[in-house]
């Protein structure tokens, strides 16, 4: 069982469990301040994994790839830049418990430290 848990916006889509993924239906709606508060908590983290590779917006009718997939680490969660893509540009809550804890922590985020990353690192990789 992974040290950390995982967050995002998205869900298991048809098809192949490895690839396939669709926009989670299901997101909140995050008020203005809290929208802007977690978007700073999440820039603040560090990059974990570095990904050029963008994806098309599901919500936009632009088909144009623009929803980043670099992975962060605040040391307890994990999650892809989609996450901070649709609370900017939709204001999307991805799981409630996530962004209680990211709010809680906003005021002074704590990244975490470069053991605790490669710990998680090689826990993804294993």
């Amino acid at each position: 069982m992974p040290s950390f848990r995982v967050v995002g916006v998205w869900m298991q889509g048809p098809g192949d469990p490895n690839t396939s993924r669709v926009m989670n239906d299901d997101l909140e709606t995050l008020s203005p301040q809290d929208m802007s508060k977690l978007v700073a908590y999440l820039r603040s983290m560090p990059v974990l994994i570095r990904s050029t590779a963008l994806l098309p917006d599901p919500l936009s009718a632009d088909e144009t790839p623009r929803v980043p997939q670099s992975v962060r680490t605040d040391g307890v969660w994990l999650w892809d830049d989609s996450v901070e893509y649709f609370a900017l540009h939709y204001r999307l809550s991805p799981d409630r418990a996530f962004v209680n804890h990211a709010l809680s922590s906003a005021a002074a985020p704590q990244s975490p430290t470069r053991e605790r990353q490669a710990e998680i690192l090689r826990e993804l990789l294993a």
